[in-house]
């Protein structure tokens, strides 16, 4: 995302992705710094309504640094994200449904984006070793997985939540420089 400075990419950034979040929570969002990487996270993770009177808790960690573009400007570049969907508010992967995870920095011999579906009951091909590989996600595609199909309920109208969600994906999308990325790891590395 854009800035004069580094500090305004960041802010940018962090205030998009927060603004997102918002269609579905109102739990406050961390934003802290950590050399060169900033993180957004839930602590603990949010809990969320849903229409079939129950509840759900949503676990965000995304991570970004800011980047000088040829022109001078600063833009935030993802370096990392963790979003889960899970049944209870705890930090064990036994209470998650699904986790859409993409941690190269972290994870060099697993480089991908990938989910992890966590089985209801012991299940001797799937469970949290397989890395099920998916696109990048964005947290605008993630919330509204929320809303279709685990039928959390918006915090606004239809139409505002909807607005909310295309804006931030359609500026999220012209920023994004991961197409090249995507292309790359098409190739099988391991």
């Amino acid at each position: 995302m854009p800035g004069k400075t580094a500090a305004d990419a960041a802010s940018y950034f962090h205030d998009r992705f927060r603004q997102s979040l918002s269609v579905i929570t109102d739990t406050y969002l961390h934003g802290i710094r950590e050399g060169a990487e900033h993180l957004l996270f839930f602590e603990p993770p949010a809990r969320l309504a849903t229409t079939k009177s129950g509840f759900l808790y949503i676990d965000v960690l995304q991570t970004f640094a800011t980047v000088q573009t040829n022109d001078g400007s600063f833009r935030a570049h993802t370096t990392g994200y963790q979003y889960a969907v899970m049944e209870a508010e705890t930090d064990s992967t036994e209470y998650g449904i699904v986790t859409y995870h993409w941690h190269p920095g972290r994870t060099p011999k697993l480089r991908w984006p990938h989910l992890h579906v966590i089985p209801r009951e012991r299940d001797k091909y799937l469970g949290n070793a397989i890395h099920l590989p998916t696109s990048r996600i964005c947290i605008e595609d993630f919330v509204h997985l929320f809303i279709r199909d685990f039928h959390v309920r918006p915090r606004s109208s239809h139409e505002d939540w909807k607005k909310i969600l295309t804006d931030n994906k359609t500026s999220f999308v012209k920023f994004a420089n991961w197409w090249a990325y995507s292309l790359n790891q098409q190739l099988i590395s391991n």
